[in-house]
């Protein structure tokens, strides 16, 4: 059993909780729970997260808030996905709050 240091483990649980999220985002597009326009929304804010790598500095937030924005809606939606189990209501709940 390989066990992996703290800082290696948070960051692999991260993507892996990222990862999940992309595909139920796919999911409940492809089972027409959210339109074309919303789904592109959600990517957008997920590929505009991924841009900024793996840092982000204060100087970034300080010059672009919308980086803090990105960041911290993401990682809503990420719990949301954990926690929200039926496909309708995460759907329904992404559209309300953060669409």
């Amino acid at each position: 059993m390989i066990i992996l240091p703290r800082q290696a483990r948070d960051k692999h649980n991260e993507h892996s909780k990222r990862t999940r999220f992309q595909e139920r985002i796919e999911a409940a597009h492809a089972a027409n729970l959210l339109s074309d326009d919303e789904f592109g929304r959600v990517e957008d804010l997920f590929a505009d997260f991924a841009e900024l790598g793996r840092t982000v500095t204060k100087e970034m937030v300080l010059a672009n808030p919308s980086v803090f924005e990105a960041a911290a809606t993401l990682s809503k939606l990420v719990v949301l996905s954990e926690r929200m189990t039926n496909g309708a209501s995460f759907a329904r709940q992404v559209r309300r709050k953060h669409l």
